[in-house]
């Protein structure tokens, strides 16, 4: 098991065993995630917010108007510019999800068989969120969703070569002589 002290918080166990990874979720229940006015007033702001259906069923704000929450403080950070990103990972969705899914920049789907770049894989840990906060920072940056697409599998690609929790962390130039080498 791989254990990050510099890491608070966290909700998962990974066991390596035998090349293959298996990942074990605390239950951390559905209690509300209160957003500070401040942290309101930011999210209101155009922008990306990359997040997961588990975080957004959890959002509740309390405004001059009273508490909007879930689905509904979705579609309020929508109305002011913040476009999301949604990270379904291995959990996929249902029909009951599509309140939270409307209007979303980009839905990522956790799927076996895109291209990608050929190389030996050291540890798959952490290479989705790799992806998603990757392809995230790309659009923030004004990419073409192409190029950013491009870019986030480079990014992706990379960080499974590296064993460890942390093998996506690179900056931008990191990633391009990667790609490029």
């Amino acid at each position: 098991m791989l254990i990050d002290p510099a890491i608070p918080e966290s909700r998962n166990l990974i066991f390596l065993v035998d090349g293959e990874h298996v990942v074990l979720t605390v239950e951390m229940g559905e209690q509300p995630m209160w957003l500070a006015p401040a942290t309101l007033a930011a999210l209101r702001q155009p922008g990306f917010l990359y997040t997961t259906l588990y975080r957004a069923r959890r959002l509740h704000a309390e405004t001059e108007d009273g508490v909007i929450k879930q689905a509904g403080l979705l579609a309020d950070l929508r109305r002011h510019g913040r476009r999301a990103i949604f990270d379904l990972d291995v959990g996929g969705c249902t029909a009951e999800d599509m309140p939270y899914l409307t209007g979303a920049a980009v839905v990522i789907f956790n799927q076996v068989g895109f291209p990608g770049f050929a190389v030996d894989v050291v540890d798959v840990t952490g290479a989705g969120d790799t992806f998603g906060g990757t392809l995230t920072w790309c659009l923030a940056q004004g990419q073409p969703f192409v190029e950013a697409l491009a870019f986030s599998v480079a990014a992706a690609s990379r960080s499974v070569t590296i064993h460890g929790p942390r093998g996506g962390k690179a900056s931008a130039d990191d990633i391009r002589r990667w790609r490029d080498g």
